[in-house]
C-alpha cells in the first residue's frame, strides 16, 4: 500500500484502502481515503479492553518485523503506558517465523498474565495455536488479522476459547438488522462468513459509487466530496478526518470456544478512540 502513495500523488487520482498503518494518511497525501480505522485509533481501543475491560497489567505484548506490526506495536507500547502499564515482556518475531516456542518461553517465564499480538496473520495463527498446544491459556488479545474467515477456519473452535481481537465492524455476529441482511447476502454470494475487513471494502465503494452519482465525476469533486460529506455505511457512519482517514468505529470481539463465529465484547467510538 505504502508504494501506491506516490502513484496516487503523480496521477492525481484518489486511491482507496483498508490498510491500518498509520503513516499512510499522514503522508501530506490529499489522494488517500482509508475505510477502517487507522492504527492511530483502533490500538487506542486494542489497550483499553485489555486494561480496562480485562484488567490486565501483566502484558506480554508482541508484534512482527513488517512495517505494519512494528507500526501497531509501538503505538501499544504508547497506549499502554499513558494507561499506566509497561508490559512485562516486549518482543517481535519475523514475520514467516514457524517455531514459536521460543517466544513461548520467555511469555511464560515473565510472569505475563495476557497475550497482546499485532502481527500480520500468519504469526498471530502460530502463536495463538502453539500457546495452546503448549497449555498457556492466557487470554490473547490479537489484531484484526485473525478475524479473517480464512484464518479463524484454521481453528477448531475450542483454540479460540478466550481469545479476542480488535476490528473495524463484526458483520459475521449479525448484530443489527442492517448488518445481517448484507452478512447473509455475502455469505450467500461467496460462500464465506465475512468480516469487517470486507464491510470497510463495501462501504467505500458504496460510498464512492454514491457520490460519483451525485455529481463527483472528477478526481477533483471525489475527493472534495470524499473530504465534505458524511456517509451512513452498514458498518458505520464515515466522516473524513481532513487527512483522508474515514472510519472512527472499532469492536472487539471474543469468542468462547464452541463457534468459529466471535461475538462482541466490546464498542468504542469518536473520543473514545483518543488517548492523550
Amino acid at each position: 500500500m505504502v508504494a501506491m502513495l506516490p502513484v496516487a500523488k503523480e496521477f492525481k487520482v484518489p486511491l482507496m484502502t483498508i490498510s491500518g498503518l498509520s503513516r499512510i494518511t499522514e503522508s501530506d497525501n490529499p489522494y488517500i481515503f482509508r475505510f477502517l480505522p487507522n492504527d492511530r485509533e483502533i490500538k487506542v481501543a486494542h489497550a483499553r479492553y485489555v486494561v480496562e475491560k480485562l484488567n490486565k497489567k501483566k502484558i506480554a505484548l508482541v508484534g512482527d518485523l513488517t512495517a505494519y506490526g512494528q507500526g501497531g506495536f509501538k503505538l501499544l507500547q504508547e497506549y499502554f503506558s499513558k494507561l499506566g502499564v509497561k508490559p512485562v515482556l516486549e518482543d517481535s518475531v519475523a514475520p514467516d517465523a514457524k517455531d514459536m516456542s521460543p517466544l513461548l518461553r520467555k511469555i511464560r517465564d515473565s510472569g505475563a498474565d495476557v497475550i497482546v499480538i499485532h502481527t500480520v496473520a500468519q504469526p498471530m495463527a502460530l502463536i495463538v495455536k502453539q500457546a495452546r498446544v503448549a497449555g498457556i491459556d492466557l487470554p490473547i488479545v490479537n489484531g484484526s488479522s485473525i478475524v479473517e474467515p480464512h484464518i479463524t477456519s484454521l481453528f477448531e473452535p475450542k483454540e479460540l476459547a478466550n481469545v479476542c481481537a480488535e476490528t473495524p465492524s463484526v458483520p459475521e455476529a449479525r448484530a443489527t438488522a442492517e448488518m445481517k441482511a448484507w452478512a447473509d447476502a455475502y455469505k450467500a454470494k461467496f460462500g464465506l462468513e465475512p468480516d469487517g475487513l470486507a464491510l470497510g471494502q463495501y462501504d467505500g465503494v458504496t460510498m464512492a459509487l454514491a457520490l460519483i452519482g451525485a455529481g463527483a465525476d472528477t478526481p477533483e469533486k471525489l475527493i472534495a466530496a470524499f473530504h465534505g460529506t458524511t456517509y451512513k455505511g452498514v458498518a458505520m457512519t464515515y466522516k473524513s478526518n481532513g487527512k483522508g482517514d474515514m472510519s472512527h468505529d472499532a469492536d472487539i470481539v471474543c469468542w468462547n470456544g464452541t463457534s468459529r463465529i466471535p461475538s462482541q465484547a466490546a464498542h468504542y467510538a469518536g473520543e473514545e478512540m483518543i488517548l492523550k
